[in-house]
């Protein structure tokens, strides 16, 4: 196990620097750096002042008005710049800060609270298979906590971090740290008053990070209610504050820091908020309504990945933002869309949870109990992120992490309750082990695309280096069967990938000029280690010969090219200051494509 997080830590880091581990810090940008900045300070609002242009408008929350002038997604109010996510993680910002001097950044922050909240889910699903089915073998522990670490948007959180991102992962951290002390203390496992207090503050730290989390300590809440109404023992109704004053307390605080900034303690800054699009005329509570449910359940579910026989093997839709009108609301979809299902297949299973005790009969005696306690917990959570999820006025794949987790985690309980005992026949044992195969595998394979098809939109030169590494690799024993043909059957299919293909020794790249315009330039990136002499030929005429330097270059043709009657060119590249190749062998030189 020491070696899966040594392997978790270093795929988070190499993630959440793009393979050039470090992180730089942004001035403007790590909000919650600038939020420490404040505390330190002794303010709420932050030392950044607003521009006297933005404060001079007409409706400084017009975006077609504020964009030259706003500090973007911040809330302005009262001629000052607030922001509207959780304080708990600005905090920590001004704790470092205080004691180092230095900067955390938004990037180190994600990646603090993605590993913390991977160590939280693997202590909260080694208690849970312990709870409710001690005779399954360890190794599905770990395979269930794969499906988190590797599998849904784990990855994908930790590239590019910015202020949305560690807000999320920061409660993330913080609940799920809440869940497993929660569980502890209901399982008996060490004193019960201590565990709940500490249980209802990491919750209170988890919703005071992201707010929509507070339906878990709810759901904990409601169970600790329950079990005092069921049995009013003194032992039980003190459980109960012991674990509710540390969570409302917070949330009291939370209710305050809202008063103190915008005078409304439900007031969390949305309302004064400096978003790049108008959200409507009328005014829509919360950003919620029943019409956007479709919407949202149709982005989440139906879009697919296409497959490559190249790196990334998945090459998945980059829709742009898009922005349509819903009544008088404009619903908002961002962009990187992947089906929940592939993300996360053993999360479907968490639906089934509720039937728990039908599958396996010990959880409906005294055993039982503290993992049912958690399912009804976590169910309670879910219903509520799941509803917001649907009725808000925007979809992006980051929200998804509001659930994902604990639906994690119910699913693994009904996979570990399926367990074939060993007197299960044969047949039913070998489908258990490809159902787990086939979870494990789509979840990773998935998850893992989607991040990497990231990295090549935010820094693509460790993505081209891994794929050249890969495409190398793979098209070895294609080239040994089919020597002749594998070159263009290369080009062909690798041109669908991200970036495109790289260059095939004395081949012919069939490419597409910009439609309705005349190509002028090709875009290559060259992963070679120092510029070379290169020539580019077009339809077998020679219109650049120059230095091609290492990194992104745009090669200026001779004379515009236009498609011929196929639509299509062909391009041919050559090195003559390096050493000569076999035909077919990879150059490290991407081509991008013809550009106006």
């Amino acid at each position: 196990m020491l070696a899966l997080q040594a392997l978790v830590a270093w795929l988070y880091v190499w993630f959440a620097t793009a393979g050039t581990y470090g992180f730089a810090h942004r001035e403007t940008d790590d909000y919650y750096d600038l939020l420490a900045d404040a505390f330190l300070a002794g303010q709420l609002h932050l030392t950044v002042e607003p521009s006297p242009r933005l404060l001079q408008l007409p409706n400084p929350y017009d975006p077609a008005q504020n964009g030259p002038h706003r500090l973007r997604d911040a809330s302005l109010y009262n001629g000052r710049y607030y922001l509207y996510w959780g304080p708990v993680p600005g905090l920590v910002h001004a704790a470092w800060k205080g004691l180092t001097g230095l900067p955390l950044g938004d990037g180190a922050g994600t990646l603090l609270f993605g590993l913390a909240g991977c160590l939280a889910f693997f202590m909260l699903a080694r208690a849970l298979r312990e709870l409710a089915a001690p005779e399954t073998p360890g190794w599905l522990v770990g395979m269930v906590y794969l499906c988190y670490a590797f599998g849904g948007v784990s990855l994908y959180l930790q590239v590019r971090a910015d202020i949305y991102k560690e807000a999320i992962l920061a409660g993330t951290s913080f609940t799920l740290a809440g869940l497993y002390i929660w569980l502890r203390a209901l399982a008996g496992r060490g004193p019960l008053g201590p565990q709940l207090a500490l249980a209802g503050l990491l919750f209170g730290l988890g919703f005071g990070s992201r707010f929509t989390l507070l339906s878990y300590a709810a759901g904990a809440g409601l169970v600790l209610v329950w079990q005092a109404a069921r049995a009013p023992a003194r032992a039980t109704v003190s459980a109960l504050l012991a674990f509710g004053l540390p969570a409302a307390g917070v949330l009291a605080l939370l209710l305050l820091y809202n008063q103190a900034r915008f005078g409304s303690p439900t007031e969390f800054g949305f309302s004064y908020q400096l978003m790049s699009i108008a959200t409507g005329q009328e005014s829509l509570p919360g950003g919620l309504h029943p019409m956007f449910a479709p919407l949202n359940a149709a982005k989440y579910l139906a879009l697919t990945p296409s497959m490559l026989p190249w790196f990334p093997l998945l090459q998945f839709v980059n829709p742009p933002l898009t922005i349509v009108d819903v009544g008088s609301f404009r619903y908002v979809s961002e962009t990187f869309s992947v089906p929940v299902p592939l993300l996360a297949p053993l999360a479907v299973l968490g639906a089934l949870a509720c039937g728990l005790p039908l599958l396996r009969p010990a959880l409906r005696g005294r055993p039982g109990r503290p993992a049912r306690a958690f399912v009804a917990a976590a169910s309670i959570g879910l219903l509520f992120n799941l509803t917001l999820l649907l009725l808000f006025i925007s979809s992006t794949m980051r929200y998804i992490q509001d659930f994902l987790p604990v639906a994690l985690l119910l699913g693994g309980l009904v996979l570990w309750s399926a367990w074939p005992t060993a007197r299960t026949r044969r047949a039913w044992r070998l489908a258990h082990a490809a159902i787990t195969a086939a979870i494990l595998a789509v979840s990773l394979g998935c998850a893992f695309g989607y991040a990497i098809n990231h990295v090549g939109r935010v820094r693509p030169e460790p993505y081209l280096q891994l794929a050249y590494h890969f495409d190398q690799v793979v098209g070895a024993p294609a080239r040994w069967v089919n020597p002749g043909g594998w070159a263009d059957w290369y080009a062909a299919t690798a041109q669908r990938r991200l970036l495109g293909p790289f260059y095939p020794e004395r081949s012919t790249l069939r490419l597409m000029p910009p439609r309705g315009a005349r190509a002028t330039t090709l875009t290559v990136w060259s992963l070679l280690p120092s510029a070379t002499l290169a020539t580019v030929s077009i339809d077998g005429e020679q219109l650049f010969q120059g230095q091609l330097r290492p990194g992104q270059q745009r090669l200026r043709l001779a004379r515009t090219v236009t498609a011929g009657p196929s639509g299509a060119v062909g391009v041919q590249l050559s090195f003559p200051e390096e050493p000569s190749r076999a035909e077919g062998s990879l150059w490290p030189v991407a081509v991008l494509g013809l550009e106006p």
